[in-house]
């Protein structure tokens, strides 16, 4: 990345401090003539069902696939409940012809076998949801790919790009501060290592190794050429149109599957609820258009900060799968038993909404909180114990280059347990 263009977040200045039977009696001509007739009819009625089901798209709001498949399996037992009603003529008795009684044992076992056909499906969405493991990528310039960074194919991995911003250089005055442009994104990541083919390449990595790797953008940060990334909106209307055009673009020419949101000032007029309809109504519209398929916020303890995504998260909660807190934010000298009372407060602050809270760490030099090899395992741990361990996500990989991505391969074994993966 050229010098005009360095992006850095809190993840990286860290204040550069900071988941009937009946008993038999011979039947009537007459009632196996009916039970027959009525066996028949029944039978064709369902298999008539069926094919209508089959031929009828699930429709759902989320474009994540496990609800479709629950609302399937809603409508398969829906149909077959009303569907295999016998007249009590047929069921008269077991010494029937071996026609009829063939005819009623395939209609009676034909909704459980229909059941039984949509498992699989079921079975497969459920296997697809590995642990997960998010990295932050391409803020610093360190010339850091995504080929360089290790993935165990027993987990689902996220690449989160660092960073796209709605601020631009100012072409008349190459010395000055970029300048806000309301909502007009452009791209301040490692353009020259991550681009659109690299981004596919990752992609089509994780499919070959059995793992789930898919890319986002984070949008914001901490600074933008050494200056704050401050959140500024002329209007909310103006802001949400201007930034689901230029997001468009970027997100379609990358091919990337969500978004991140990481911005860590604000302006004085961009209130909370400003902020939050601006932000909530960006996602909502980028998930309309079918160009995202995720998104998270990243915010850090700090009472400006929460007020902000507090907001938004009262607001659009619903939106985000998943929340970034900041942990290494904190203070250095965090231990076990504080990491784990961080947790279970953000945990409380953002519950309620559509994500879940994972938990993380910083291997950028000036970040705090608890370290990989200071007891943060111990953390994990304990809250995987207690079924709250919803994944792990660092800050970044540009920073862990250096040591050979170290810890980053110690969380994705952890993480995969006993899945086979990378030595």
């Amino acid at each position: 990345m050229s010098s005009t263009r360095v992006a850095s977040c809190r993840h990286c200045q860290v204040r550069r401090r900071r988941m009937q039977t009946r008993s038999c009696r011979p039947a009537a001509p007459a009632e196996l003539a009916a039970g027959s007739l009525s066996l028949h009819s029944d039978a064709t009625h369902l298999t008539q069902s069926h094919s209508s089901l089959a031929l009828t798209p699930a429709t759902h709001q989320s474009p994540m696939r496990a609800p479709a498949t629950n609302t399937c399996i809603r409508r398969v037992n829906s149909v077959t409940s009303r569907s295999i009603e016998l007249p009590r003529s047929s069921m008269a008795s077991r010494c029937r012809p071996p026609v009829v009684r063939a005819m009623a044992a395939a209609a009676c076992f034909f909704p459980v076998l229909l059941n039984l056909l949509l498992l699989p499906a079921a079975a497969t969405a459920s296997a697809r949801r590995r642990p997960l493991f998010r990295e932050y990528i391409g803020a610093e310039g360190q010339n850091v790919t995504f080929a360089d960074v290790p993935v165990h194919p027993g987990v689902d991995f996220h690449f989160i790009l660092a960073f796209a911003i709605d601020y631009a250089a100012d072409a008349a005055n190459a010395s000055a501060p970029p300048r806000p442009t309301d909502g007009r994104f452009l791209v301040y990541w490692d353009e020259a290592n991550l681009t659109p083919a690299a981004v596919a390449a990752a992609k089509r990595r994780g499919g070959c190794g059995g793992g789930d790797v898919r890319v986002a953008l984070s949008l914001g940060g901490d600074t933008v050429n050494g200056a704050n990334a401050t959140f500024r909106a002329s209007s909310v209307d103006v802001w949400v149109a201007n930034a689901v055009v230029s997001l468009t673009d970027i997100l379609t020419t990358y091919g990337l599957d969500g978004v991140d949101v990481d911005y860590e000032h604000f302006g004085e007029r961009e209130t909370p609820e400003v902020f939050a309809e601006c932000v909530g109504r960006l996602v909502r519209a980028l998930r309309a258009l079918g160009v995202i398929s995720f998104a998270s916020i990243a915010p850090f303890a700090n009472p400006d900060v929460q007020a902000h995504y507090g907001e938004l998260w009262h607001r659009y909660g619903a939106e985000f799968e998943y929340v970034n807190f900041q942990f290494y934010a904190y203070d250095a000298n965090t231990t076990v038993p504080q990491l784990l009372g961080y947790y279970d407060e953000q945990s409380r602050r953002y519950a309620g909404g559509g994500g879940k809270v994972l938990l993380a760490f910083g291997t950028d030099p000036a970040s705090g909180g608890l370290g990989p090899g200071k007891g943060f395992f111990r953390a994990c741990r304990a809250l995987r114990r207690q079924g709250r361990l919803h994944g792990v996500f660092v800050w970044a990989a540009d920073n862990s280059a250096a040591d050979g991505f170290r810890y980053e391969r110690v969380a994705q074994r952890f993480l995969a347990g006993a899945a086979t993966g990378f030595t």
